[in-house]
């Protein structure tokens, strides 16, 4: 069967369109809060503009033909996303008027970011400005900013930008083998009231770490920010006790992207500590191999 576009759904069924697109809609628009989609050149002319590493490339493709319009192209990084690092990026692009009318129509009134509504409130006012007889969809600005849930598919969207599953060998003196592994899970974003609800709907409020960009770890118990070197604020849980909630959420409303194999080998490492796999010699071998292919970008 094939599989239905999304402006055909809505064209062609709009008392149901939202029902049946509901979860990959909404972690389309966490995904895209987590990334500056919003694009407003020196002209002062909108696009809209998905980038991300190359080997999302495929994610962004999927993107295209679920969305029915835009293109996918590959150009230099020019540094607007500073959370890209590669010479080379893949981009998905959306220029035509209409589509990105479109676009607005999907995320008014679902953007949960004050930042991101602020932006896109700027970017859906020039093009208003540009209204002419042809505009089959009207979008009027809802000025308000939705709350953070588990209850759709959100959050594993903007995860999939904003989030690392990290496990690391640490020494245990209580253990025949003398060591163990240790997990962690962090999360970033500019805004700091958006990470505290996110770690408040995690359930994971009462440990985690600062983690700022010199890499020096410090105890805390509030959200903390490097202010000297990054905007960012960060959260890091170190107890896997509070991964529950968790892992529960993104068996629901799974990732999309390459983060899915990242989540995917730091659970099989999880699963294998659980087991007690790392008191034989064998089992903790097998954990320290895992944990080195956890950390290797370059086979995602």
């Amino acid at each position: 069967m094939k599989k239905q576009k999304i402006i055909d759904i809505i064209e062609n069924s709009p008392e149901t369109w939202y029902k049946d697109t509901h979860d990959w809609i909404s972690w389309f628009i966490g995904f895209c809060e987590a990334s500056d989609p919003f694009v407003i050149t020196k002209d002062g002319v909108s696009f809209f503009e998905i980038t991300q590493e190359p080997h999302n490339g495929r994610l962004l493709t999927r993107i295209r033909n679920k969305l029915g319009f835009g293109q996918t192209i590959e150009r230099e990084n020019h540094n607007r996303n500073h959370n890209i690092n590669s010479k080379y990026v893949k981009c998905f692009t959306v220029y035509r008027r209409q589509h990105l009318l479109f676009l607005g129509y999907l995320f008014n009134g679902n953007i949960r970011c004050p930042e991101k509504l602020k932006k896109f409130q700027k970017w859906l006012e020039i093009l208003d400005k540009e209204k002419n007889s042809r505009d089959l969809i009207k979008v009027n600005i809802i000025n308000k900013t939705r709350a953070i849930t588990l209850d759709s598919a959100w959050l594993s969207g903007f995860m999939e930008m904003k989030s690392c599953f990290d496990v690391r060998m640490v020494r245990d003196g209580r253990l025949k083998l003398n060591g163990k592994p240790q997990f962690s899970f962090s999360m970033y974003e500019n805004d700091k009231e958006i990470l505290i609800s996110i770690r408040d709907n995690l359930k994971i409020s009462n440990n985690f770490v600062l983690k700022p960009r010199d890499r020096i770890y410090w105890y805390s118990t509030d959200i903390s920010s490097e202010v000297r070197d990054s905007e960012d604020w960060w959260f890091r849980c170190e107890t896997v006790s509070k991964f529950n909630t968790l892992f529960e959420y993104l068996d629901n409303f799974g990732f999309k992207s390459s983060k899915n194999i990242e989540f995917q080998r730091f659970c099989d490492i999880y699963r294998r500590f659980k087991n007690k796999e790392h008191l034989k010699v064998e089992g903790l071998e097998k954990i320290r191999i895992k944990i080195n292919k956890l950390s290797d970008s370059s086979i995602r």
